[in-house]
């Protein structure tokens, strides 16, 4: 349910954002842009950005705003992007709730896995600069 929402939830400020006036760009907003248009697949980048909890998912449905994504791809990026903190987030408020000795690793397991895919995110975010840099 929880999955369900926050996809329903993003493709819905993608709709409002979509028929909004264009907002002036800000450096954020500028870098995630550049961030996601230098991933070979935009896919990747936009559900990458949507399962880093510390950038905004209102910046990121702008982003697939002005990178004009087909719906197909956005949808499915945004379900991939929101499935992996939706289910940490579900989890651990059960086990708060309903401390189980069996679930413990089963968190454990998915805040690793959020760890990794922030890792991979700073990994390629560090690649990519570089290049820029490299590049100039």
């Amino acid at each position: 349910m929880n999955i369900l929402g926050n996809t329903f939830g993003n493709l819905t400020s993608f709709e409002i954002l979509r028929r909004l006036e264009k907002p002036e760009r800000s450096k954020r907003m500028e870098k995630l842009l550049t961030y996601i248009e230098n991933f070979k697949h935009r896919f990747i980048g936009i559900s990458l950005a949507f399962s880093i909890p510390f950038i905004p998912s209102a910046l990121v449905n702008y982003a697939c705003v002005q990178m004009k994504l087909p719906t197909r791809t956005r949808i499915l990026a945004t379900l991939i992007g929101v499935t992996p903190l939706s289910v940490v987030h579900a989890v651990s408020g059960d086990l708060l709730l309903n401390s189980r000795p069996i679930r413990i690793p089963l968190v454990a397991i998915l805040a690793l896995l959020l760890f990794i895919s922030l890792v991979i995110y700073v990994i390629h975010f560090r690649k990519e600069k570089n290049e820029l840099h490299s590049s100039n």
